[in-house]
Order: C-alpha cells, then structure tokens, then sequence
C-alpha cells in the first residue's frame, strides 16, 4: 500500500520541503510568463515587473553564472586536426559491420 502525503512530509526536512516550495512558485511564474508571452493571457507592466523581481530572487541570472573550465583545450594546427579527423573517422568505419563498411566505401 502507498504511503500517504503525511508520511512523505515527515521524511522531508524543512529546507527540503522549501526548496520543493520555492521550485514550485518558481515553475508558477515561469509558466505565468510563458502564457503572456503566447497571448494567452494579459499581465500588466506592474505584474511584469512584480514576476522579474520574483524570478531575480528566485533563479540565477545567466549574466551571474560564471563557467569554470576544469581542462584547457589543446591548440593545435590544421594537419594535427586532419589527422585526428581522420583516425576517428577509421576507427568509427572500423566498428561498423562487414556489410555496412562495404557500402560506405563504395559510396565514396
């Protein structure tokens, strides 16, 4: 038998049942703009507004996130790229079955 709503609330801890609750207003909002934004329904500019700030508080900026690089990418040269290209290339047709590597070949 299911466990009822009281006894997954019991589980849960209170900044887990407020980050249920903030996603939740959140998603709320979210669709409430979606809608404006189709003409489904009107929001005037103080709703707008009122919305943005909620959002502001609620979800991070894309401004505000930063990306880490945790490798730096390898720069190399055209020929070092072409050869790369091509090894990955060989190995992928070298994977395929007898069949379908004859067909690709002979479609060359």
């Amino acid at each position: 038998m299911g466990r009822t709503l009281k006894q997954i609330n019991a589980r849960l801890t209170k900044p887990q049942t407020d980050r249920h609750r903030l996603s939740i207003q959140t998603a709320k909002l979210v669709r409430r703009l979606q809608d404006a934004s189709a003409g489904l329904v009107d929001m005037t500019p103080v709703q707008l507004k009122a919305t943005q700030i909620l959002l502001d508080k609620s979800l991070p900026s894309l401004q505000a996130v930063q990306v880490a690089q945790h490798q730096e990418t390898p720069s190399i040269g055209p020929h070092e790229a072409e050869r790369l290209f091509q090894e990955h290339v060989a190995s992928y047709i070298k994977g395929l079955p007898e069949e379908k590597r004859r067909e690709l070949l002979e479609s060359e």
